[in-house]
């Protein structure tokens, strides 16, 4: 009995605290965040722009410096690479466009099995004086044959 009592007691009370939890409006709360985000990323923009405009002269030029030295750096090395292609291509005998790597040894490399690749395994057959005389098979067999018998 004293058990029941203390079990009706214990659900009371969670039924009281239940009860006085005040309900939440997810939906105003979300809206409520997402103004102050607002307003947040708007006072952040401003801020840059503050420390824009606080920017000496002279950080704006040494930003601008250190970009332009960035851009005639990748210049340079675009145009040594192409150089070195032109190099490779001329010694290979392989087109600069087909050429790839970063370094001499690896372009050449590269430009040495292409053309290995690209060039034919097989040949055509030229006679010794170059011109096709029109014999055919038989008479070179009879040619043959006929110089054997004198020896």
């Amino acid at each position: 009995m004293a058990e029941e009592i203390k079990d009706e007691q214990v659900q009371e009370q969670a039924e009281e605290l239940q009860s006085e939890e005040p309900k939440t409006d997810w939906k105003s709360e979300a809206r409520k965040w997402e103004k102050r985000a607002k307003e947040h990323a708007e006072k952040s923009r401003k801020y840059d722009e503050l420390q824009d405009a606080n920017k000496s002269e002279l950080d704006k030029l040494k930003e601008e410096k250190s970009k332009l030295e960035q851009e005639l750096n990748g210049i340079k090395s675009e145009r040594e690479l192409n150089e070195l292609k032109q190099k490779v291509s001329k010694e290979v005998g392989v087109p600069v466009d087909l050429i790839k790597g970063a370094t001499e040894d690896e372009m050449r490399e590269f430009a040495e099995k292409l053309k290995e690749y690209a060039t034919p395994k097989v040949s055509a057959h030229v006679p010794k004086n170059a011109k096709f005389d029109g014999r055919s098979p038989e008479d070179d067999k009879r040619w043959l044959a006929k110089e054997l018998r004198k020896q």
